[in-house]
């Protein structure tokens, strides 16, 4: 394990000294990791001391070769943190103020939260819990990162918006959980919100995309019984596997509808294109054409060439490959980098705040902190920080895209959610017959709707001939049984031969279930 340390410049003698604590994996296994936000940290403590001179900022990383998966955290993370925080004791009472800020780290962020919450202490991280709203559990705890409680609300607004749009209302979802537990933690928030914001029970089927075994067409099955629409929240090589399922199910052909909704546009969610450069890419192509991309609208994770951002932004690529041999290109979407620079400096400008209006005792208490940042948004290099009422990072307006022609991703429709606004860019090239495909089968999922027997005058005669033949047959059993009984003067039905009885009943059982099987029974 390393203890390292980053330290503000600052000019003239500071007033006022703040430690950091970082507990972060150590090698760019995962997005948030030492290796790609060290430089956007570096930054951070750059800005603070040109913009805030005031203010002092140490950092004190806690990180090794050992933790270089968030799994490799989990276990000890809690023991880690908390052993170096009190051998450093005479550290903090040093300091004017203490806080924890962090971005990936032990998958849920759990050691830094209870820890900080526990002394108090303001701590910001990337990591999402779904009760953030609960201030008397998480009294100092901000959310820097999207997934959590305002990104949950935003995404079911969308679905919610799109689905009715199209007016779809039956919709059953698909999510990879074994790769991260945040991600359950996601599909189950969704799945709950979707299910109010419809009225109607929402299913999610869990899947586990890097298991070798797992049965994709038994889902096809289970989603078959159940919907015509599906939202998929996978990784890219599990989104390619569903697809192969449901080509081989015939469930590609126009009138089943898949929807992808893409968390992130990272290597580490695999590849979302149909190409893979594998056989399979000609019969993907063909059926990727029934997949819709929803996504966040990246516009600003993109800004134009020359901009002060944009040279950030290299700076922090740059400085990646130079010292950590970590490289990735300049379009490939990482918001812990946007989001390490913006926990720094925002809670400088809130520091400075209290001490601008001679409150610095309020500093003493995480929560008066924590209470700083609801509700406001902070305008900073990287753009817009902006926080809701929870202390969550709020959400963001999406897209809806296809694969047409070819390659490229055509973008269908811009969604603004609040207020909201669906917008048209591009016509949908579907290749079924209709779009869009109805929510509902006219004969029901199972094909076995009684609506279907009065679709028509032949339809019509064809189901009431066939009932008066079943019927019938019923009677003609019933005066059998009846006269045999009648022949054999008086005798219980208990004296027929034993042949004659199983003749009897296993006829008239086979009658009876031909009659009944064409019902639904509610």
């Amino acid at each position: 394990m390393y203890n390292l340390s980053l330290s503000s410049n600052t000019y003239g003698q500071p007033l006022f000294h703040v430690e950091v604590i970082t507990l972060i994996l150590y090698y760019a296994g995962e997005m948030g990791s030492y290796f790609l936000v060290e430089p956007a940290y570096e930054s951070a403590l750059e800005d603070i001391g040109r913009f805030y001179p005031r203010l002092s900022f140490s950092q004190n990383i806690i990180t090794g070769p050992e933790y270089n998966e968030c799994t490799d955290l989990m276990p000890v993370g809690d023991d880690v943190l908390a052993k170096f925080y009190y051998s450093n004791l005479s550290k903090w009472r040093a300091a004017n103020l203490t806080v924890f800020l962090t971005n990936e780290a032990d998958c849920d962020g759990h050691a830094t939260a209870y820890l900080a919450t526990n002394l108090r202490k303001l701590t910001i991280g990337t990591n999402f819990v779904s009760d953030i709203d609960n201030k008397e559990k998480w009294p100092t705890r901000i959310e820097a990162g999207p997934g959590g409680k305002s990104d949950v609300i935003w995404t079911v607004r969308t679905f919610r918006d799109v689905l009715l749009h199209f007016n779809w209302t039956t919709v059953l979802m698909v999510c990879d959980v074994n790769r991260n537990p945040a991600m359950l933690l996601w599909c189950t928030g969704n799945q709950n919100g979707l299910s109010t914001a419809l009225q109607y029970n929402v299913s999610l089927l869990q899947v586990d995309g890097f298991f070798t075994t797992t049965n994709y067409t038994f889902v096809m099955e289970e989603i078959r019984r159940q919907t015509r629409v599906i939202i998929y929240m996978v990784f890219g090589g599990t989104l390619r596997k569903l697809m192969m399922a449901a080509q081989s199910a015939n469930m590609t052909q126009g009138d089943f509808v898949h929807i992808s909704s893409i968390i992130l546009r990272h290597p580490i969610f695999g590849n979302y294109n149909w190409r893979y450069g594998e056989n399979e890419d000609v019969t993907m192509k063909a059926a990727y054409r029934t997949v819709l991309f929803l996504e966040k609208d990246t516009v600003d994770d993109y800004p134009p060439y020359g901009s002060d951002l944009y040279f950030l932004k290299e700076r922090w690529r740059n400085a990646s490959s130079v010292r950590y041999n970590i490289s990735y290109t300049p379009d490939t979407v990482n918001f812990h980098l946007t989001a390490a620079y913006a926990m720094f400096l925002s809670t400088a400008q809130v520091v400075q705040e209290f001490l601008d209006s001679n409150r610095p005792h309020l500093l003493e208490d995480g929560r008066n902190i924590a209470r700083a940042f609801y509700s406001r948004t902070f305008t900073l290099r990287t753009g817009n920080f902006s926080l809701d009422e929870y202390g969550t990072l709020a959400g963001s307006n999406t897209i809806l895209q296809q694969y047409y022609p070819d390659d490229a991703l055509q973008l269908i429709l811009k969604i603004q959610v609040m207020p909201l606004e669906i917008r048209e860019v591009h016509p949908l090239h579907w290749p079924g017959p209709i779009w869009p495909p109805p929510n509902r089968p006219k004969c029901g999922f199972d094909g076995q709707d009684p609506v279907c027997w009065e679709t028509g005058g032949g339809g019509r005669t064809e189901a009431a001939a066939g009932a008066l033949i079943a019927l019938i047959l019923l009677l003609t059993v019933g005066s059998l049984v009846y006269l045999r009984t009648r022949k054999l003067d008086g005798l219980t039905w208990w004296l027929l031969a034993e042949d004659e009885v199983k003749k009897v009943q296993n006829t008239g059982a086979s009658t009876l279930n031909k009659i009944l099987s064409g019902w639904k029974i509610n």
